[in-house]
């Protein structure tokens, strides 16, 4: 225990003086009321005075009131009704009052009394009652609130003739004291609590009669395990080893003559005979005369330090060759972080950071490990030296700055007390990079097998021999909750009684079969109650049978969806295949009367007659091929969801007709009877018109196609609300097989072949027409009542409200003009016969090529229009565009894409090079007819 401050010491005085001070005051009123005090000597400002104290007299009241005035304590008379008869100066100072206003008044305009508890104030009144006088605390409050604690001796009062007068009563305010007394004992507490915690003991020697109090702590310094009843100093230097004594003793008689501390280290020697270090350090406290009469003093071991300064000076040597024989890396830094000592093993560690002896370990850390990480150590370093507190990272890892690699390290530091007396940190570690690499994979493999185990969804149960539950896994409750299955009321159970649709099915058959047999059995079985498949594996036991069981449900509808999709995907191959033979077919047709019609031409006994049959013939076979590249395009594009509709109102009927006017030559050539019922009004709708002639165009040709020599075929559109349109196409002929009408709107479906028909088609119209009408925000629907019996194609489209303003038609041929014109093309022979067909028609024409070709002609030529070819040899019609773009006598040039490459990318591609427009081979000539004569300048 440390010695009081000043502050303690000034409090215990003044607290001293103040009691001896009422003490005193309660003796002279007590000798006043008794008569046994004839004179006063009171010290006042003007020197003592002296006051003759008599019996009764007026002088002597008085005498008796002045003294009293001056009396630094309350003092307060009242009468046997509770009046106020006297109140000294001390009194109103105290209670804030005058005696003018509280003389004659109830001692309640002073204060009111408050207790802790009621018996307290009836004990007060049995004491008067008794002895006449009562001593002790309580509490007043005062007229303005304020709560005094107050420490007062009362008296009764009596008349000459014996009879109860009233009460006096000497009030002293102790409400500071009180305050400072709970300070002191907090402190004292603090203090204490502090000295346990730091394994200090305290102790007091009174000086005069040697006498000690003691903490238990102290005496078990000491080696007592119990409290020491006698101990002095005497005692205490008995205990002291025999080579430190005399100096102990020296060292004490001085402090106590030369009032001074009392600090030193010796050897103690324990009742059992082992020898300690202590430290002893003591302050003397004055008595009230000044003199020495207390010391003060704590005590606290310290061999533990002693030993180890002990071993530090006295093998030096020894210390370094057993850091440097370490089975890791050892390194010690003094106070100042010099590196002082480094072993053979840690010197690889420090090698980047030669040399080391000496050198500041903050900069080492530095080097090793970077500014940031080297930091965060050299603060743990710190917080050793500073509390003493050791720090173990059993695994360390970061990145080595000296090396460029991450390395991991166990490491401890520890502060130890250097050969100086200082202190100092030694740290010890391992480089277990290779360890930590191994234990990193065993986890990763432990993690993957618990990962397997906790992924396995398996309900697990086990059978005794007589068929009882014996054991539920949580995942088999919770698979077999549905049936309000749980751990708690199937364990014990007979398990054909809790599930007896088991019974008499595969689970019975197979249980009783691997009990029987002793064989594992593994089957799939589909469990009634559950509405789901389960695979099961039982497994038998000389003790019963343990089973597996797994719900395969989820597993049993892929295996059933991808079996429907296999089906699906040998459907889809041969659809392809079908599709290839049929495109393969229906490109060879076209062929055959083109060579023919080749060969019509070349022949010298042809008739112009012949000549114009071949011609004819060769322009509806290039038509048919065209008709087929581009539904091919069409489909690509339209289920790519890259088709453009450029919508305008449509007049549905005008529509209609002109779809019946492109198959009424086939009907006619196949005496096929065409009925058309359109509405009496005109039809509007908000759509594509090209597209929608292309979507009935298409199902008539069907009709046309597949309706037979002599069929009918109807075409009705009726109108039955202002918001749709539905028109049918029907006929009577082949229909369509039942198992086809389901997948007639996919892509390469056809209904059967045969060798003999000779209108076949690539199975992609229907497709096309499909993704058209949807477009449109319509529906098509395809109806047969089977084969033979015909087919009926139902179209519904919105409509919208007639437009105001009638519908221009399309613009009108200009007059013909002869125009200068660029063919480019690498293919001669279209390059040669567009020229020719061009100049037939009165232009005037040049070919090239190749790119550069094409740029050298126009400079020279200055072309009015220009078809070129994209993919030319060199450089590629795109290039090409943009280079004529550039000229400047080509500015209004009208260039024109004439190219094989026809998807919608194409087409921005080629305007984005400078194209006007684009052609996809075979030309529409009659397209290309119509932009010569309206848009070129």
């Amino acid at each position: 225990m440390n010695p009081p401050s000043a502050n303690e010491e000034a409090l215990l005085a003044e607290n001293e003086e103040l009691r001896a001070r009422l003490e005193d005051a309660e003796e002279t009123l007590r000798a006043i009321r008794a008569g046994e005090v004839d004179a006063l000597i009171v010290e006042g400002s003007s020197g003592p005075q002296v006051f003759i104290l008599q019996s009764s007299d007026t002088e002597s009241n008085r005498f008796r009131s002045d003294i009293l005035g001056k009396v630094s304590d309350a003092v307060i008379a009242i009468d046997e009704e509770r009046r106020v008869i006297y109140i000294n100066a001390a009194a109103e100072r105290q209670y804030d009052v005058t005696a003018s206003q509280v003389l004659g008044h109830p001692i309640t305009e002073v204060y009111e009394s408050r207790w802790s508890r009621p018996a307290d104030e009836e004990a007060v009144t049995e004491a008067l009652a008794e002895t006449g006088q009562w001593r002790g605390r309580y509490l007043h409050v005062r007229r303005d609130g304020k709560i005094l604690n107050i420490e007062a001796s009362v008296s009764c009062l009596f008349t000459q003739d014996g009879k109860p007068s009233g009460r006096l009563g000497v009030i002293r305010d102790i409400t500071a004291r009180m305050a400072a007394e709970e300070a002191l004992r907090e402190n004292q507490a603090r203090l204490q609590l502090t000295l346990e915690s730091a394994h200090i003991g305290d102790w007091e020697l009174d000086l005069k009669n040697d006498k000690t109090t003691r903490s238990l702590l102290h005496d078990r310094i000491f080696g007592y395990r119990e409290p020491v009843v006698q101990w002095g100093f005497k005692q205490f230097l008995h205990h002291v080893h025999r080579d430190d004594r005399s100096e102990v003793e020296r060292q004490f008689r001085e402090a106590v003559e030369q009032v001074k501390d009392w600090q030193f280290e010796c050897r103690i020697i324990w009742p059992n005979g082992i020898i300690r270090w202590i430290n002893v350090h003591g302050s003397i406290c004055r008595d009230a005369r000044g003199e020495p009469g207390r010391m003060l003093g704590v005590v606290f071991d310290i061999t533990e330090r002693k030993q180890a300064e002990e071993a530090l000076r006295e093998n030096g040597a020894l210390f370094a060759t057993i850091i440097d024989q370490a089975p890791g890396g050892v390194y010690v830094v003094d106070e100042r972080f010099r590196m002082m000592q480094v072993n053979s093993l840690a010197q690889p560690t420090f090698a980047a950071a030669e040399p080391v002896m000496g050198r500041d370990l903050a900069e080492i850390m530095r080097i090793l490990w970077g500014p940031e990480v080297g930091k965060q150590l050299i603060d743990i370093f710190w917080h050793t030296l500073e509390t003493g507190e050791s720090y173990v990272s059993p695994r360390f890892s970061g990145h080595r700055h000296d090396i460029d690699e991450e390395r991991s390290y166990d490491w401890e530091t520890r502060r130890i007390t250097l050969p100086n007396g200082r202190h100092g940190v030694v740290c010890y570690f391992s480089d277990i990079t290779e360890q930590r690499k191994l234990e990193d994979a065993l986890r990763a493999s432990e993690q993957r097998a618990t990962d397997i185990v906790q992924s396995i969804s398996d309900g697990f149960v086990t059978f005794d021999l007589d068929w009882r539950i014996t054991y539920l896994s949580a995942r088999g409750a919770e698979m077999l909750s549905p049936l309000d299955k749980t751990v708690i009321n199937v364990i014990g159970k007979n398990h054909w009684d809790e599930f007896p649709h088991a019974l008499g099915g595969p689970i019975e058959e197979n249980y009783r079969r691997a009990m029987r047999d002793q064989t594992p059995v593994q089957f799939e079985v589909f469990y009634t109650p559950l509405d789901a498949w389960f695979e099961i594996r039982a497994y038998p036991s000389s003790s019963g049978l343990s089973v597996y069981f797994l719900d395969i449900s989820e597993r049993k509808e892929a295996e059933k969806a991808l079996a429907e999709q296999a089906a699906a995907l040998v459907m889809a191959d041969r659809s392809k295949d079908e599709f290839l033979a049929m495109l393969a077919h229906e490109l060879r047709n076209p062929l055959a009367p083109m060579r023919n019609a080749t060969e019509i031409l070349r022949s010298p006994a042809a008739g112009s007659n012949d000549r114009v049959v071949a011609q004819d013939m060769m322009a509806r076979q290039i038509e048919n091929m065209s008709r087929m590249i581009d539904d091919l395009l069409d489909v690509s594009r339209i289920t790519e969801g890259k088709i453009e509709l450029h919508r305008k109102p449509v007049d549905l009927q005008a529509v209609l007709s002109a779809a019946a006017e492109v198959v009424r030559p086939s009907c006619a050539a196949n005496r096929q009877t065409l009925t058309i019922s359109l509405p009496d009004a005109p039809v509007f709708m908000n759509g594509d018109g090209t597209r929608l002639e292309q979507v009935f165009g298409n199902l008539l040709t069907n009709a046309c196609k597949y309706s037979g020599t002599g069929s009918e075929i109807s075409l009705i559109a009726e109108t039955f609300s202002e918001e749709e349109v539905v028109v049918r196409i029907m006929d009577n002929g082949i229909g369509i097989d039942p198992e086809l009408l389901p997948r007639v709107f996919d892509l390469f479906v056809q209904s059967s072949r045969t060798l003999d028909r000779s209108h076949g088609g690539l199975g992609i119209g229907l497709t096309i027409v499909s993704r058209l009408v949807k477009l449109h925000g319509g529906t098509i629907e395809a109806r047969s009542l089977g084969l033979g019996h015909g087919a009926e194609f139902i179209v519904r489209l919105p409509l919208q409200p007639a437009p105001s303003v009638s519908i221009p038609n399309s613009a009108s041929s200009g007059p013909a003009r002869s125009l200068r014109m660029l063919i480019v093309d690498d293919n001669k022979d279209a390059a040669e016969t567009m020229a020719m067909l061009q100049e037939l028609r009165g232009h005037e024409t040049r070919v090239a090529h190749d790119g550069p070709e094409a740029i050298s002609v126009a400079d020279e030529f200055l072309p009015q229009v220009i078809l070129l070819d994209i993919g030319l040899p060199g450089m590629d019609g795109f290039e090409v565009a943009r280079r004529i773009r550039t000229m400047p006598s080509m500015a209004t040039a009208f260039l024109v894409a004439l190219t094989g490459y026809g998807t919608d990318e194409d087409r921005e591609l080629a305007k984005a090079a400078g194209f006007d427009e684009h052609l996809a081979k075979p030309a529409d000539l009659e397209l290309l007819r119509e932009w010569l004569a309206t848009r070129v300048l």
